[in-house]
């Protein structure tokens, strides 16, 4: 589906039309993780990798579509075989104003395009065939919404639902990472097995930095986060406590910060019920 034909620079489309226009209210109001494109008129089956955004995903993409087509193989008994091929083979979809280039770019959504038959218009006698050659496929697609690394993210304090970013470190770029989503501070990161670093952020709070997040393929990563407000009475600067960083690992937690000139800050550390647990004072070098 094209999101506008005319007048797109980069997704800051200026016209929509009515169809269009409701699939992004929809989208907008619901933050779909996972998408996909079904067409016809040729048998296979398009990821995007040519946008920065995608290609941090490219192993990923190539492991879902190829688990969809070995499938679909599979329960037609080796007679529909979709072909795996990246955008940059053909340059269509991922361009400025297609649907998959908004979902991708703009909603942090993982989209793919289905073309199922060879056929533009199937006739009625094949439809069967083909929902029984793919419904597999379709069904363990939507369960990759799943897997990967998913969570939700909280306030430390209060338990409050937070909206922050989850930035996967030398993955992500600018616009592919994901964010959790209120009301219920849900987040879902489909990504290829492997072992990953992941910094949490929101306005007005300590970001936070969870190093060696193991994650394999077809299995959820569970990772519930609570991050902690910046304190405006501690008697740091907000501006200097909104520089400290944060790294939780087996058994220990690193604080690391910029030097505060004149200043000797005192640690405290807090449960999450807001009690104090430990406290020392510092000197900065």
């Amino acid at each position: 589906m094209w999101i506008c034909s005319l007048n797109c620079d980069y997704g800051m489309y200026q016209s929509f039309q009515p169809e269009v226009k409701a699939l992004k209210e929809f989208v907008e109001a619901r933050n779909p993780a996972l998408s996909a494109d079904l067409h016809a008129a040729s048998e296979y089956i398009l990821f995007p990798a040519l946008h920065p955004v995608a290609l941090v995903d490219e192993q990923w993409y190539t492991h879902v579509c190829k688990r969809y087509a070995d499938t679909a193989s599979h329960y037609s008994q080796g007679v529909y075989n979709l072909e795996v091929m990246a955008d940059k083979a053909l340059n269509m979809y991922i361009m400025a104003g297609t649907w998959t280039y908004y979902a991708v770019c703009f909603r942090q959504c993982r989209n793919i395009m289905l073309e199922l038959s060879l056929q533009k218009i199937p006739t009625e006698a094949a439809l069967s065939d083909y929902w029984d050659y793919n419904y597999h496929s379709l069904l363990q697609y939507m369960e990759q919404v799943l897997f990967g690394i998913r969570g939700t993210v909280i306030d430390s304090i209060t338990g409050a639902p937070l909206q922050a970013e989850v930035f996967v470190e030398n993955v992500d770029t600018v616009g592919s990472a994901v964010c959790s989503v209120l009301p219920h501070c849900d987040y879902y990161r489909p990504i290829i097995a492997g072992n990953y670093t992941v910094t949490f952020s929101a306005p007005d709070y300590l970001h936070k930095t969870i190093k060696q997040i193991s994650v394999e393929n077809n299995k959820a990563t569970v990772l519930d986060v609570e991050l902690c407000p910046i304190p405006t009475n501690a008697g740091f600067h907000k501006d200097y406590m909104a520089q400290l960083s944060i790294t939780t690992g087996n058994g220990y937690v690193k604080i690391i910060g910029n030097t505060f000139d004149n200043i000797s800050p005192r640690v405290s550390v807090f449960d999450v019920h807001g009690r104090l647990v430990a406290g020392k004072s510092i000197q900065c070098t």
